[in-house]
């Protein structure tokens, strides 16, 4: 992979890794951890942000704080804002806005709505009444998260060590593991890694899952595992057992894995070492995907293409999208017979798969996967209606 001329210091900064490139993906997360700074203990109540007007005062800015003049340049096209850690002046990026405004205590959707200065005046409130200390994470020049200390503490959890846990893992448990996908952001990583050498023996768990209901959506997948997890969010490290489907290409969860917090609270053990405990156990997580699958494959769908519309807008999954999923739901149904909730949670995949080949962007097509993974613990009888249905 060419990576010459990524800027990695700028927001909009990611890279995509294809098939076999799972060192690349590591090497890269290495080189982003190895211009990372991290600052304990600064007072959260002595943290401003001041807003940066427009590309017009990015010179001003960065003159005045000695600030390099391209990152300043790239601020004025995100979030307009700097950060008084009251020792310095800092440029923050836009994945700091989400620890920030939890560490200010401040939430709900008017605040992406307003402009700079005046959600600076707001977070700057909120802030001047923080209790304890912020964990700071300056990488590649900009302040990029701001963890607050006051529930517990943020715990670090390097990216590149849970990558190698998880490689280690597969290596063990399922013998070899073919690495297909990567993906770097400021905002989060993620890797998927096919397991051809268990695929006979966990897709005969999956068939015999189905019972007697079968599937009309193909079956013939492949188990692999997803791993993501972002220390710029306060997410959680995730591992899912998935299925990939030949069809579509995307990996679909019947199981939520394991998801370890960045939290101490609440919890004295090392969240890497609880990371590595129940990674062991992922063999385990497959078999109670069986049985999700056995559960929904027992749930009798009577209006598919209703359901989908249906789902799609409980979820809201746009209609330009979605409408991949009733295509393949109305070829499923052909002649009125009916399908069931394993059917049309499989479907939904075409909705993700549309997504992706139109060149989405990284934050619809995750807020996608997030989304169509609560698809299996939906009330079916809520969508599942007569008459029509509309967009």
């Amino acid at each position: 992979m060419d990576v010459k001329n990524v800027d990695r210091r700028l927001d909009c900064y990611e890279l995509r890794f294809g098939r076999g490139e799972n060192e690349d993906l590591l090497k890269e997360v290495k080189d982003m951890e190895e211009n990372s700074e991290w600052t304990h203990g600064v007072t959260s109540s002595g943290i401003s942000l001041e807003a940066i007007d427009g590309p017009l005062f990015a010179k001003d800015a960065a003159d005045r704080y000695h600030l390099n003049y391209e990152l300043a340049l790239d601020t004025t096209e995100n979030t307009c804002l700097m950060v008084n850690t009251g020792s310095s002046f800092e440029l923050l990026r836009d994945t700091a806005r989400s620890s920030l405004c939890e560490t200010a205590k401040l939430s709900g959707s008017a605040l992406g709505r307003m402009a700079p200065y005046l959600f600076a005046a707001t977070i700057n409130n909120g802030l001047s009444v923080a209790r304890g200390s912020s964990l700071l994470l300056k990488r590649y020049g900009k302040i990029s998260a701001l963890h607050s200390n006051a529930d517990g503490g943020y715990q670090i959890m390097p990216i590149s060590k849970l990558l190698g846990i998880t490689e280690d893992m597969i290596e063990r448990r399922f013998g070899t593991g073919d690495f297909i996908e990567g993906y770097n952001t400021h905002g989060y990583t993620s890797a998927v890694w096919e397991l051809p050498d268990a695929q006979e023996k966990i897709l005969d768990i999956y068939k015999k899952a189905l019972g007697q209901a079968g599937s009309k959506y193909p079956v013939n997948c492949m188990p692999a595992l997803r791993f993501q997890s972002s220390d710029t969010a306060a997410s959680c490290a995730t591992l899912l057992p998935v299925f990939v489907y030949p069809k579509t290409g995307i990996g679909l969860p019947f199981s939520e894995g394991i998801r370890i917090k960045h939290t101490k609270r609440g919890s004295s053990r090392d969240a890497m070492e609880e990371f590595a405990e129940q990674a062991d156990g992922m063999f385990a997580r497959f078999e109670e995907s069986a049985e999700e699958i056995s559960r929904l494959s027992a749930v009798d769908i009577y209006n598919g293409c209703n359901t989908v519309v249906s789902i799609c807008k409980k979820l809201n999954i746009a209609k330009k999208y979605g409408e991949a999923a009733r295509v393949e739901m109305e070829r499923l149904t052909v002649g009125g017979a009916p399908v069931t909730a394993h059917d049309v949670y499989l479907c939904m995949g075409e909705a993700l798969a549309d997504a992706m080949n139109s060149r989405a962007s990284a934050w619809v097509v995750r807020n996608m996967e997030e989304s169509i993974a609560k698809v299996p613990r939906l009330d079916w009888t809520e969508h599942d209606v007569g008459g029509v249905v509309a967009w």
